[in-house]
């Protein structure tokens, strides 16, 4: 057993950065409470939030249903989602490489989108197993983003 280092009257940091942004949003609210304030049905934000939904980057509606809930913007929930599946955050809404990555991708026919795609899952995949290997943390499945297309 390991001693709470927390000082006196203040709460742990949150491990997630969805976690923190929802400490940060409503602060002091349970996601059931959340949920019931948006008029969610139970689940609509905790199911994303177990542990074997962590490490995952939900679909854009799920991404829009926290953002609402939570009344913050989209791309900073986004991000936190993003930041728990270690995707690094994005370097500014008009960076060069993004452009550069549209640009690219733009250029391609639809026939081939796909397969560019997959070819970034993959990337990133493999990123993150390096970073899992330095980090000396266990393979998990939920450590990977997983989207369909």
């Amino acid at each position: 057993m390991t001693a709470d280092t927390t000082p006196p009257g203040d709460s742990p940091r949150p491990a997630y950065a969805v976690d923190a942004l929802i400490a940060k949003a409503k602060p002091g609210r349970s996601v059931r409470q959340i949920e019931r304030d948006a008029d969610l049905r139970e689940g609509a934000l905790g199911h994303y939030l177990k542990p074997a939904q962590r490490g995952k980057i939900p679909k854009i509606k799920v991404i829009e249903r926290f953002a609402a809930a939570l009344d913050v913007d989209f791309e900073e929930m986004a991000d936190a989602f993003a930041a728990d599946s270690y995707i690094p955050g994005r370097t500014g809404p008009d960076s060069d490489d993004e452009h550069e990555l549209v640009t690219l991708y733009r250029s391609l026919p639809a026939t081939e989108r796909p397969l560019a795609r997959r070819l970034l899952r993959t990337l990133v995949q493999e990123h993150t197993e390096r970073l899992r290997q330095v980090s000396g943390r266990p393979e998990r499945r939920a450590d990977v983003p997983t989207t369909t297309t």
